[in-house]
């Protein structure tokens, strides 16, 4: 499915658009132009901003043929799980496995879409962590250049 949107942000959609998520429904919630209704409806709407795909080579025309709504959908619900609406620890598999279906209904190669779960399940935890839940990471020490 083609969704239209523009850059700007990094993207920002066009027109609204929305996706039905099952297993997301008893969780209703609103952030800025993004709605998850009762019913597991999820709608974004025009002018929704986000940052596209971190994967190395998909946030190019190209690419975001194949992973525009995957990548708008998986950022909202992030954003869902951050704010509180969606507990990431019940929800992030299912926002994750939830871009690679998208991915792969809008024509990604398989193998691809497989990489780009991957990337999202190894690196993506602290994403979904509503602030304060965030692991602190260490300070590495510095080095001095003259050593």
């Amino acid at each position: 499915m083609s969704i239209d949107y523009s850059s700007g942000y990094k993207h920002q959609l066009n027109t609204g658009f929305q996706v039905k998520l099952p297993w997301a429904a008893g969780h209703p919630g609103r952030l800025v132009r993004v709605e998850l209704k009762a019913d597991g409806t999820l709608v974004l709407e025009k002018g929704f901003a986000w940052d596209g795909p971190s994967y190395p080579g998909s946030d190019t025309p190209e690419g975001m043929d194949t992973f525009a709504r995957a990548s708008a959908v998986h950022d909202a619900l992030y954003r869902l799980m951050v704010n509180r609406v969606l507990d990431y620890r019940v929800h992030r598999l299912k926002a994750d496995e939830t871009m690679r279906a998208l991915c792969l209904e809008d024509g990604m190669v398989e193998g691809q879409a497989d990489l780009c779960y991957r990337a999202v399940r190894s690196l993506g935890d602290a994403y979904a962590m509503p602030p304060g839940e965030r692991p602190k990471l260490p300070a590495w020490p510095v080095q001095d250049a003259r050593d």
